[in-house]
């Protein structure tokens, strides 16, 4: 129930309640987009982030486990890259809720800009970095460009098998992207959820991830997003 100052400030407010628009998006209901077929129908295959925080389709233990023991090994920087959706809640996530206490350095590549390519990865010491290839398609080209940027910047101070062991794929199952990490030995291919567009995944494996790896807690992140 709303009060009465409520429906007068927000008459739209009373509509929402009337329709149980809130639990409906949380069950997946899509017939609340059946304004046009194409609506219905694409909302029914990307409602997945609906309920990321109360029922998880990603092992929280899984991405907290691996974040500590890259973390216990000496990483010093998390270099993220990606484009759009992918980079947007890592970015704002680890800005505004990063430890005090954590030691390690995050940076974002989200530009094809030579002069921030050249900046950030002339900063970054291969030995204590991990760079995190983050794309839900898996074939975005600027996520791509700037791998092949970091392997030219890198040649010459560490070997191309040392280098896989410092690179993460985030992508979707069957892409590109996973191919080549699996191919390649990379460290570690975390899959994401294909129901879950790229601006709505702060709480998929792309936003917990890059949380983890700065010393955010995965659980109670979680808890309080569920509440």
């Amino acid at each position: 129930m709303l009060s009465g100052d409520v429906e007068k400030l927000y008459p739209s407010a009373k509509a929402l309640v009337k329709d149980c628009v809130a639990s409906r998006i949380h069950a997946k209901d899509a017939s609340l987009y059946d304004f046009s077929e194409e609506a219905r129908a694409c909302s029914e295959q990307y409602m997945g982030w609906t309920d990321l925080a109360s029922n998880s389709p990603y092992s929280l233990r899984d991405i907290q486990n691996f974040a500590d023991s890259i973390i216990a090994q000496g990483l010093k920087t998390v270099v993220l890259i990606g484009q759009g959706g992918s980079t947007q809640a890592p970015m704002t996530i680890t800005k505004y809720n990063k430890p005090d206490s954590s030691k390690i350095t995050f940076k974002t590549l989200d530009s094809d800009s030579p002069v921030r390519v050249r900046a950030i990865l002339a900063e970054a010491k291969p030995e204590t970095t991990l760079f995190v290839i983050s794309s839900k398609s898996g074939g975005t080209i600027e996520p791509r460009l700037a791998l092949r940027a970091v392997r030219d910047a890198v040649a010459d101070r560490i070997s191309e098998e040392e280098l896989v062991q410092h690179l993460v794929a985030i992508t979707d199952p069957g892409s590109m992207l996973e191919r080549q990490a699996r191919e390649e030995g990379w460290a570690a291919v975390f899959s994401g959820q294909p129901t879950v567009g790229g601006r709505f995944s702060a709480l998929s494996v792309f936003g917990l991830l890059p949380a983890a790896l700065v010393g955010i807690c995965l659980s109670y992140t979680s808890d309080a997003a569920d509440e």
